[in-house]
């Protein structure tokens, strides 16, 4: 998922074993359309801009730097997962664009098939979708970010306590647990 349309486009033709596909969207809270914030770099083609967000609360919004905005596509992770009818995920890394914790908070809520790994012989049972992911890495944006401390606080102990047996790398931070 890119929806940042050059990185998207300078990323497309890189992926040619066919076994990745790149999609123009945002992964979000919701499905449907939303404004992305872009920080501009000094590239003239925009590639790799230095920051973009679906949150007006970023720091880099609220400074007053020049920023751009265009309304991309959104979907849920939950709604691509049923509807590609994916049951069991190694690993998943997330930059939601400043919605990591909402995207976390949908896989704890939403419950779908998931391979069921404790009974050989039934291939899926019904959980929260957040226990198909084998490890979950993602950024603290709290961080940058302070509003978004409760959501960090409410979210994370929620996800220890659903798969206490995987791990979730808050990137640049503390692991918040080890797999057994």
């Amino acid at each position: 998922f890119e929806p940042h349309g050059p990185n998207h486009d300078t990323m497309r033709p890189l992926l040619t074993t066919g076994r990745v596909t790149l999609r123009p969207e945002a992964v979000c809270c919701r499905n449907g359309m939303a404004p992305l914030f872009i920080k501009p770099n000094s590239a003239e083609d925009d590639v790799g801009s230095s920051g973009s967000t679906l949150r007006l609360e970023k720091g880099f919004i609220l400074s007053g730097l020049q920023v751009r905005m265009e309304w991309v596509p959104c979907i849920k992770l939950t709604t691509f997962l049923r509807e590609h009818t994916i049951t069991h995920v190694r690993v998943l890394k997330i930059d939601a664009e400043g919605c990591d914790y909402e995207v976390l908070e949908d896989l704890l809520d939403c419950w779908l098939p998931v391979r069921s790994p404790m009974s050989p012989d039934v291939e899926t049972v019904i959980a929260p979708a957040i226990t198909m992911f084998d490890a979950i890495f993602f950024e603290d944006l709290s961080t940058k970010v302070p509003s978004m401390a409760g959501e960090r606080d409410r979210v994370v102990p929620r996800m220890l306590a659903v798969v206490p047996d995987r791990t979730f790398v808050q990137v640049g931070g503390e692991r918040y647990s080890m797999v057994r």
